[in-house]
């Protein structure tokens, strides 16, 4: 994504986010990510699609196809679920992700990127590219603490060619107490329907 100006931290990130990740089996070679064919409640994970989206949250995290910024926000991202339009994961908030020790809260600006991104990923699981966006909002219901454990779920809940719109939930894990609603419009100059039947996976 190109529309980040947020800073969080001008820490380097220390730790590979690949240990997060389970190896994929090596008769599955078009499945580059922790998903395998499996993860939580046994939902599959077989479309291209899906595959490249989840592929691009991983590569975003270790700073491959992106600045520092997603690197540092994405730290430890875990995906547990994925099909077309929805993207489930596990997070715990890193320490660098706070700029203020003394309260230890997850800061509102690292929360924004995270939302932006996993929303982007459904929304690339549909399109099967990514779409750059038109309006984002986020209304914060709590807070969470660095190290806390807590749920981002991204459902697309419109697909109209080149424009697609997506709902994001960012839960507490222990309890799932909505944390944070994220809500945004893409855009591409690539109709969704095309893209789609173009796609080679």
């Amino acid at each position: 994504m190109t529309t980040r100006n947020l800073i969080i931290s001008n820490h380097k990130v220390t730790r590979p986010v690949t240990q997060y990740l389970k190896k994929p089996r090596r008769k599955s070679p078009r499945c580059p990510v922790a998903c395998n064919r499996k993860k939580a409640g046994g939902q599959k994970m077989e479309d291209g699609s899906v595959q490249k989206s989840l592929k691009w949250l991983v590569d975003l995290s270790k700073g491959t196809i992106s600045h520092e910024l997603e690197a540092l926000t994405l730290e430890g991202l875990q995906s547990l679920q994925g099909q077309k339009g929805f993207i489930r994961c596990n997070f715990v908030v890193p320490s660098r992700a706070s700029v203020n020790k003394s309260d230890g809260n997850w800061h509102v600006g690292a929360m924004a990127t995270l939302i932006d991104d996993v929303g982007a990923a459904a929304i690339y699981s549909v399109a099967d590219h990514v779409k750059a966006s038109l309006d984002f909002s986020i209304s914060i219901y709590s807070t969470a603490k660095i190290q806390e454990e807590v749920e981002i779920e991204a459902k697309v809940t419109g697909d109209k060619g080149k424009l697609a719109h997506v709902v994001v939930e960012v839960r507490r894990k222990e309890n799932r107490e909505l944390i944070a609603l994220g809500k945004q419009w893409m855009a591409s100059s690539k109709d969704s329907a095309k893209a789609a039947q173009g796609s080679k996976l």
